[in-house]
């Protein structure tokens, strides 16, 4: 019997997600964007599944752009975000962050004339704060931070970060990177200021290829897709609209995995005692 013990990389779907994506392609196959009864129709499933999803983080549904995946969405709020900034601006990332954050961020400085400077970490993997409240200054456009590692499972200290952000670099944008901690880790983009976040639905036992970006109401960003105007401009291209179904499904089933959840972290720490001879 084989036991998958890769959870972070990638999840099963689960079977509402599936069902939901077949009765989408085998019955809701139409067009969004069209002005018939069934495009309509999709449209307001549409509408559902970004009120699903705001709801989590405590956002308006409008607020939510539906993407390819956390690397889409990471990419659109660097770059979206520093293609309304002035040049010589800075941008700021944590050691740790993934490489389509790390990568998005020093691409754009380099294309936009900004400078890209990494936050070092603590011995501990979280991020240093000593080292960041050393680097904010007015300069600083933006701020970009993991909300869970993906390689360690640290939960960065956002509210620290967001504290040291008002106080000296309150122009900057915080975008977070929440594709290991979406539901997993509470996160209120009411309460905690932030400008935007990201999401992917394969790490919660969704379809891969789909996953969101939520900006922040009032936060400024500019489209990088162009084309039939689709999401109010901000990503044009006919929505992936069985994804973004499957996507709504797991939002609305995970309750179920948060409590395996808790059952797959006393199985980890079990397994690491023993391996550790404890």
């Amino acid at each position: 019997m084989e036991v998958y013990l890769d959870n972070s990389a990638t999840t099963r779907p689960c079977q509402q997600c599936i069902e939901a994506m077949s009765s989408c392609m085998r019955e809701q196959y139409f067009n969004p964007s069209a002005l018939y009864a069934p495009s309509v129709a999709m449209e307001k499933e549409l509408l559902a599944a970004r009120r699903t999803i705001a709801d989590r983080l405590q956002m308006g549904e409008h607020g939510v752009i539906f993407t390819s995946g956390g690397t889409e969405s990471n990419k659109m709020a660097i770059l979206g975000h520093m293609l309304g900034q002035r040049k010589d601006g800075t941008i700021l990332y944590t050691a740790a962050e993934h490489p389509s954050v790390k990568n998005a961020c020093t691409e754009t400085a380099l294309l936009l004339q900004h400078t890209a400077q990494e936050i070092p970490l603590t011995t501990r993997g979280s991020v240093d704060l000593e080292a960041l409240e050393k680097m904010l200054n007015p300069s600083v456009r933006l701020i970009c931070v993991m909300q869970v590692c993906n390689e360690t499972g640290v939960v960065m200290p956002l509210p620290e970060i967001v504290q040291l952000r008002d106080r000296l670099a309150p122009a900057a944008a915080i975008h977070v990177d929440g594709v290991q901690g979406f539901l997993r880790v509470p996160l209120s983009m009411t309460t905690l200021k932030i400008q935007s976040y990201s999401l992917s639905a394969h790490k919660i036992h969704g379809p891969k290829g789909v996953g969101a970006l939520v900006i922040r109401e009032g936060h400024r960003m500019r489209p990088i897709l162009y084309g039939g105007g689709q999401q109010n401009g901000m990503r044009s291209g006919t929505e992936n609209t069985s994804g973004i179904l499957g996507l709504r499904a797991a939002v609305e089933a995970y309750p179920h995995y948060a409590f395996a959840c808790s059952q797959m972290l006393l199985l980890k720490r079990t397994l690491a005692n023993l391996l550790l001879g404890k």
